[in-house]
């Protein structure tokens, strides 16, 4: 997989800091070095909802978790879903920018301003994003889908992942009952 590589787009940004985030969000490993990491950023429409960080260390124990049955189910949902892989050739053939990598749901293609809620998800190293399949926005509509294959033990483990990671606020809290956080 080629990787274009770029600064950190500000959307990535700690929304309350306004720069990079610099922590891994479990093992608070420091990220603007040399480690590979994934940003998450949930929004209601244009209302951050959570944001975190974890490095591919963190990542993988996560996925370790994951039944195998369960990760091929994801990555087979990924790959049958028209368009997504060959974004990576039209987007790699242009410059980043948000509006073209972000503005719409990888997988249902609707524009980001008609999805009521939606998560953008990156890779990283160190001080830029690797731009290739990543990064993207997928909406809570397609999440669902996705999740709806997966197996219950896999649903427990991506829940309680999601509520180590996360404490929302009470006003915030039936978010919390949509899908779990997924890097695919």
């Amino acid at each position: 997989m080629n990787f274009k590589k770029v600064d950190i787009p500000s959307i990535f940004y700690d929304t309350v800091e306004e720069k990079p985030i610099e922590k891994c969000q479990l093992c608070e490993a420091f990220l603007l070095s040399d480690h590979y990491y994934f940003i998450e950023k949930a929004f209601r429409k244009t209302e951050v909802i959570y944001e975190f960080a974890l490095c591919y260390h963190c990542i993988n124990k996560m996925k370790k978790k994951i039944s195998k049955e369960s990760l091929k189910k994801m990555e087979n949902y990924m790959k049958t879903q028209e368009g997504f892989l060959e974004r990576e050739k039209e987007l790699n053939s242009n410059d980043y920018n948000d509006q073209d990598w972000l503005g719409r749901c990888a997988i249902t293609q609707k524009d980001k301003s008609e999805l009521e809620e939606h998560v953008i998800v990156g890779m990283f190293e160190g001080n830029q994003m690797l731009a290739s399949i990543f990064p993207y926005a997928i909406s809570t509509n397609a999440l669902e889908n996705l999740q709806s294959q997966l197996s219950e033990k896999t649903k427990e483990e991506m829940g309680n992942f999601k509520n180590d990671l996360i404490k929302p606020s009470p006003e915030l809290e039936d978010i919390f009952t949509k899908p779990s956080p997924i890097f695919v």
